[in-house]
Protein backbone atom coordinates (compact mmCIF):
# COMPACT_ATOMS: atom_id res chain seq x y z
CA UNK A 1 0.00 0.00 0.00
CA UNK A 2 1.49 3.11 -0.81
CA UNK A 3 2.03 6.11 1.53
CA UNK A 4 -0.73 8.85 1.31
CA UNK A 5 -0.02 12.08 2.24
CA UNK A 6 -2.96 13.52 4.57
CA UNK A 7 -3.36 17.47 4.88
CA UNK A 8 -5.94 16.83 7.49
CA UNK A 9 -4.66 17.82 10.90
CA UNK A 10 -6.55 14.75 12.48
CA UNK A 11 -9.14 16.30 14.89
CA UNK A 12 -11.78 14.35 15.95
CA UNK A 13 -14.17 17.33 16.20
CA UNK A 14 -14.42 20.74 15.27
CA UNK A 15 -12.59 22.94 18.06
CA UNK A 16 -15.92 25.08 18.10
CA UNK A 17 -17.90 22.06 18.63
CA UNK A 18 -15.90 20.71 21.71
CA UNK A 19 -16.21 24.59 23.04
CA UNK A 20 -19.66 24.40 22.62
CA UNK A 21 -20.40 20.89 24.30
CA UNK A 22 -18.57 22.01 27.08
CA UNK A 23 -20.28 25.40 27.71
CA UNK A 24 -23.41 22.93 27.40
CA UNK A 25 -21.91 20.90 29.93
CA UNK A 26 -20.96 23.67 32.34
CA UNK A 27 -24.99 24.57 32.18
CA UNK A 28 -26.51 21.54 32.57
CA UNK A 29 -23.95 21.10 35.81
CA UNK A 30 -24.68 24.78 37.53
CA UNK A 31 -28.51 23.60 37.12
CA UNK A 32 -27.64 20.25 38.69
CA UNK A 33 -25.30 22.09 41.40
CA UNK A 34 -26.07 25.75 41.55
CA UNK A 35 -23.09 27.68 43.33
CA UNK A 36 -22.50 31.52 43.66
CA UNK A 37 -18.73 31.72 44.26
CA UNK A 38 -18.59 35.68 43.05
CA UNK A 39 -20.82 38.61 44.33
CA UNK A 40 -23.08 39.95 41.42
CA UNK A 41 -21.49 43.47 40.34
CA UNK A 42 -18.09 41.63 40.14
CA UNK A 43 -18.59 38.38 38.52
CA UNK A 44 -19.94 40.63 35.61
CA UNK A 45 -17.13 42.78 35.70
CA UNK A 46 -14.82 40.22 35.48
CA UNK A 47 -16.29 38.12 33.10
CA UNK A 48 -16.75 40.82 30.68
CA UNK A 49 -12.63 41.43 30.86
CA UNK A 50 -12.05 38.11 30.25
CA UNK A 51 -14.43 37.34 27.27
CA UNK A 52 -13.35 40.68 26.05
CA UNK A 53 -9.65 39.48 25.87
CA UNK A 54 -11.21 35.82 24.44
CA UNK A 55 -13.08 38.44 22.12
CA UNK A 56 -9.31 40.21 20.66
CA UNK A 57 -7.54 37.53 20.88
CA UNK A 58 -9.88 35.69 17.99
CA UNK A 59 -10.24 39.10 16.14
CA UNK A 60 -6.77 39.58 15.94
CA UNK A 61 -6.02 35.72 14.76
CA UNK A 62 -8.73 35.80 11.76
CA UNK A 63 -7.08 39.47 10.79
CA UNK A 64 -3.59 37.74 10.82
CA UNK A 65 -4.66 34.63 9.04
CA UNK A 66 -6.91 36.94 6.40
CA UNK A 67 -3.65 39.05 6.12
CA UNK A 68 -1.64 36.34 5.07
CA UNK A 69 -4.04 34.65 2.69
CA UNK A 70 -4.36 31.46 4.60
CA UNK A 71 -7.13 29.81 5.96
CA UNK A 72 -8.80 29.29 9.55
CA UNK A 73 -10.74 26.09 9.37
CA UNK A 74 -8.61 23.09 11.10
CA UNK A 75 -9.39 21.00 8.42
CA UNK A 76 -8.01 22.67 5.20
CA UNK A 77 -4.59 22.80 4.33
CA UNK A 78 -2.53 26.39 5.61
CA UNK A 79 -0.78 28.41 2.63
CA UNK A 80 1.23 30.46 5.07
CA UNK A 81 2.75 29.96 8.47
CA UNK A 82 1.73 33.62 10.67
CA UNK A 83 4.12 34.11 13.47
CA UNK A 84 3.77 37.44 14.44
CA UNK A 85 1.09 39.72 16.05
CA UNK A 86 -0.89 37.15 18.66
CA UNK A 87 1.12 34.47 17.47
CA UNK A 88 4.28 35.74 19.30
CA UNK A 89 2.34 35.50 22.60
CA UNK A 90 0.51 32.33 22.33
CA UNK A 91 0.89 29.45 19.70
CA UNK A 92 -2.57 29.27 19.07
CA UNK A 93 -4.78 32.09 20.08
CA UNK A 94 -7.84 30.81 18.48
CA UNK A 95 -7.82 27.67 21.14
CA UNK A 96 -6.90 29.90 23.76
CA UNK A 97 -9.86 32.50 23.11
CA UNK A 98 -12.25 29.97 23.09
CA UNK A 99 -10.83 28.44 26.73
CA UNK A 100 -11.20 32.15 27.83
CA UNK A 101 -14.93 32.52 26.27
CA UNK A 102 -15.64 29.20 28.68
CA UNK A 103 -13.93 30.70 31.27
CA UNK A 104 -15.51 34.09 31.02
CA UNK A 105 -19.14 32.71 30.63
CA UNK A 106 -18.58 30.49 34.02
CA UNK A 107 -17.10 33.70 35.57
CA UNK A 108 -20.41 35.72 34.37
CA UNK A 109 -23.05 33.02 34.86
CA UNK A 110 -21.40 32.08 38.46
CA UNK A 111 -20.94 28.97 37.09
CA UNK A 112 -18.62 26.77 38.49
Amino acid sequence: MADQKNDSSGTIAPPSLIALALVALGVALCLLWPVEIIPAPWQYIAGGVIIAVAVFFVASAFRLFQRARTPVPTYRTPTALVTDGVYAITRNPIYLSMMLLIIGLAVTLDNI
